[in-house]
């Protein structure tokens, strides 16, 4: 898994993004497996709403990430079955993205974790490695215990 942040992110957002994660990560007791970068456009202006952090058994969301002024995350177990997801696309057909693509992956799991990621533009790609590798099999293992 990826744990790397993407390289479409310009170099000095990248580093800030990167300082928020490294001041994170030394309260979070498992390395991070994948990292996502959540985004949205708004009034035509890009956002970084969040970066995500899922570790084999936690996931650790980091809000406003760029806001040197505060730092602000919380840690919840992933390690449960997820109980509802929902995909919103537009403009985004599941497999091609563009400029203007957009995603969300709402979710909630077995033990009550439930959120928001978003992706525009390549970041919508991004995210649904994250689904299919992350909630899928979760999904799929609860769908199996039945």
């Amino acid at each position: 898994m990826d744990t790397e942040l993407p390289e479409r992110i310009d170099t000095q957002i990248r580093t800030k993004l990167q300082r928020a994660i490294d001041t994170v990560k030394t309260n979070v007791p498992e390395e991070p497996k994948t990292v996502f970068v959540s985004t949205s456009t708004m009034a035509g202006e890009l956002k970084y709403l969040g970066v995500w952090l899922f570790t084999e058994r936690l996931v650790v969301e980091i809000r406003n990430p760029l806001d040197k002024a505060r730092i602000q995350y919380e840690i919840a177990r992933f390690q449960s079955a997820v109980d509802w997801v929902r995909l919103n696309a537009r403009n985004y057909d599941l497999k091609n993205d563009g400029a203007d693509s957009e995603l969300e992956l709402e979710f909630t799991t077995t033990d009550g974790l439930s959120s928001v990621l978003s992706a525009n533009g390549v970041g919508c790609s991004e995210l649904m490695d994250v689904y299919n590798k992350l909630f899928v099999p979760s999904f799929t293992g609860f769908v199996d215990e039945q």
